[in-house]
């Protein structure tokens, strides 16, 4: 099932939107954000695999390399970074829109339809009084 995942700005503005295609007709935010984490992911190596080729560094033992150097975050970075994203959503650093819908909880069952779409909404930053 496909679903569109969208990352804006506050105001509204688009930075990246994808298409993604999904098994289940119900998930949660918590899965949502691992699912755009892993999305994130591929294009980043992809984008590094691509870089590679055009300068002629790649070489066919590439995937011997240490993480570092294939442009791969460990296993360890990618939980860290997921972490990371979690507890920003916790802090309301950003929200996310399924369909026009604002879930409460990272664990709340939402459902998706064909087609959805799923918005990651930055907030405004908070300013510090003085």
């Amino acid at each position: 099932m496909p679903i569109t995942i969208r990352d804006e700005t506050a105001s509204g503005q688009l930075i990246h939107e994808t298409v993604l295609d999904l098994d289940s007709k119900r998930t949660t935010v918590r899965d949502l954000i691992r699912i755009r984490h892993f999305q994130d992911l591929e294009n980043r190596m992809m984008k590094h695999l691509l870089q590679s080729n055009q300068s002629g560094d790649a070489t066919p033992d590439a995937e011997h390399k240490s993480p570092s150097a294939s442009g791969r975050p460990t296993k360890d970075e990618w939980k860290a970074e997921i972490r990371n994203t979690i507890n920003c959503f916790l802090n309301n650093d950003f929200y996310v829109l399924i369909d026009n819908y604002q879930p409460d909880t990272l664990d709340q069952r939402v459902p998706l339809q064909p087609n959805s779409q799923v918005r990651f909404i930055g907030n405004v930053p908070k300013i510090e009084k003085i």
